[in-house]
């Protein structure tokens, strides 16, 4: 059992306890300060070489090269460069001498010392002028020791030394306790100015224009900067200049041209692509050789006799996808009265996805085989009605332009891949105006470039301008836009108009023409068509409007060409 403790044997320990806990925390302060001082130093010391070291070295020279003063000899020591290494035991001076092949504007001297009642100093002077003076080596390892002349020296043959002047011996005459102070000189090297960084090389390369038809040309400039050279791949090929424009020559497939320039600072590349589209095929011929063909939209059926005896040879007709039995009925009385259809599926079975692409449905599908084999009944697939204002897939009008030119070639691609001779046929109203320079693409911006290129949408458009309006016979300006779309429809999209003269009234201040003007319209219009057009005589029948050209028998034989 341990002795009992009084109160004064109590406060004596717990006085000693706190004085111990002092003692142990200045001592604990005292390490953490060597620890964080050796930890700087060697931070400091890694990042001071790393300095020196992203200098190009110029020169060096081996401590044992040098001329050794007395005291001083050669040493083997595997840490030392190339193995050896100088000691000098007592004081003297080092002297040797250099060649600079280029300017120097720093040096470093390996050493180490001998440490006995402290460190040897090391003084350091090239060409008498003194860059280390009395610098302490303190460390017994090889070390990096730096100093930087005040103005660079310049190439050519100098003189170092290196000297210890501070020698020291302990204890002489006593072994058991003697040390000796000394020097240990490795190797010294010169450094010369960091380099500026070399740039690296840049290249643009650009191809105008980037989308040709088939047989054009595109034109390929480039430009670089730090480069030397430059090498061409890809469709083309060989040497380049650094700079240049050159042909592409005529290009019958897509083409993709690649420029790698090089110089010091290493290579860059740069590309670009020319596509290359296939000319759309002429439209197709005349549907007859005898000048203007002329139909009617929307008869029925019955009245597909009535309208072959008026004079036309042509309707514009409608049907249920995937109604088999009502197409051919449709076909049968074409064929029956000697007519052609322009005809089209009503709802329409196509439908587009967020990337554009098109699906058509099962029922579409099987109309179009259908039709395919019936194909010397229809003159053209009936596929949209004024998709420009307003969206087919959606019903909403769109002043931007609803259904863009790539989506409807993209819509004729893929039922010509079900049907591969079908002709497409659109009512567009004017697409001039849509295209750049037209009266709606300069009012909407946002139009954009939708209808830079409408070729490849159709092989038919319907195109129209109403001349009986409210405000009296617009003839003038009816007569101008079928000049002009109609000479759009051929010669930018390839395609034959279908002009639909006016035959309904009631709507949008539309009025009913007397006698003698739709008469003299039908021949003015025939007049300014080029020939292998159509005219359909729009509306024959339509319950949406109240008045229409089937209510008006006396009038019809002034819509023939023979009525000219």
């Amino acid at each position: 059992m341990p002795p009992l403790e009084t109160e004064d044997m109590s406060k004596t320990k717990t006085k000693l306890s706190k004085k111990d806990l002092l003692k142990h925390a200045s001592s604990l302060s005292r390490a953490h300060l060597l620890v964080v001082v050796a930890v700087f130093g060697l931070v400091g010391g890694y990042f001071l070489y790393r300095s020196f070291a992203a200098s190009p070295l110029v020169a060096s020279l081996e401590a044992e090269q040098m001329i050794l003063p007395t005291g001083g000899s050669v040493v083997t020591d595997t840490g030392a460069s190339a193995g050896k290494a100088i000691l000098l035991s007592t004081n003297g001076t080092a002297t040797g001498s250099v060649n600079f092949p280029s300017q120097v504007t720093s040096l470093t001297v390996v050493a180490k010392g001998s440490q006995c009642q402290g460190a040897p100093t090391m003084s350091v002077s090239l060409d008498g002028a003194s860059l280390l003076s009395g610098t302490a080596v303190s460390t017994t390892t090889w070390t990096s020791y730096s100093a930087t002349p005040s103005n660079p020296i310049n190439s050519g043959t100098h003189n170092l030394s290196i000297s210890f002047a501070n020698d020291y011996t302990k204890n002489k005459g006593n072994p058991r306790n003697q040390c000796s102070r000394a020097l240990y000189l490795d190797v010294t090297s010169f450094y010369g100015p960091t380099p500026a960084p070399i740039p690296a090389p840049t290249v643009t390369l650009s191809a105008s224009p980037t989308s040709v038809t088939a047989g054009q040309a595109s034109t390929l400039t480039w430009n670089s900067t730090n480069a030397t050279s430059c090498t061409a791949s890809g469709a083309w090929s060989g040497p380049q200049p650094t700079a240049g424009s050159t042909s592409t020559g005529a290009l019958n497939q897509n083409s993709s041209y690649t420029l790698t320039c090089t110089g010091a600072g290493g290579a860059a590349s740069a590309s670009a692509t020319v596509t290359v589209t296939t000319p759309p095929p002429p439209p197709p011929p005349p549907p007859s050789s005898s000048g203007i063909l002329t139909g009617a939209h929307w008869p029925s059926t019955t009245d597909f006799s009535t309208i072959k005896n008026v004079g036309y040879g042509f309707a514009v007709e409608t049907f249920n996808p995937g109604d088999s039995a009502g197409l051919k009925a449709k076909l049968d009385a074409a064929d029956a009265n000697g007519l052609k259809l322009i005809i089209g599926m009503y709802p329409e079975p196509y439908s587009m996805d967020s990337s554009g692409n098109w699906t058509i449905s099962a029922a579409g599908i099987q109309s179009l085989n259908q039709l395919a084999a019936r194909s010397s009944s229809v003159l053209a697939l009936f596929v949209y009605n004024e998709p420009l204002y307003i969206s087919p897939l959606t019903g909403a009008s769109d002043s931007c332009g609803a259904m863009s030119a790539a989506q409807l070639r993209g819509l004729r691609t893929k039922i010509q891949s079900v049907w591969a001779g079908a002709k497409i046929y659109h009512d567009l109203g004017q697409p001039a105006q849509w295209a750049p320079g037209g009266t709606l693409y300069n009012s909407y911006p946002c139009i954009g470039s939708k209808y830079a290129d409408f070729s490849g949408v159709a092989d038919y458009v319907g195109v129209w301008d109403y001349p009986f309006k409210s405000t009296g016979y617009q003839k003038t300006q009816a007569l101008a836009s079928l000049s002009r779309e109609s000479s759009y429809v051929i010669n930018s999209m390839r395609a034959i108009p279908v002009w639909l003269d006016q035959g309904h009234s009631g709507v949008e201040g539309l009025v009913w023409p007397t006698q003698a003007q739709i008469l003299d319209w039908n021949c003015s219009s025939r007049a300014a068509l080029p020939a292998g057009s159509l005219i359909s005589w729009y509306v024959w029948e339509q319950s949406i409007y109240p008045d229409y050209l089937k209510k008006h028998p006396e009038m019809w034989s002034s819509t023939t060409a023979s009525a000219c």
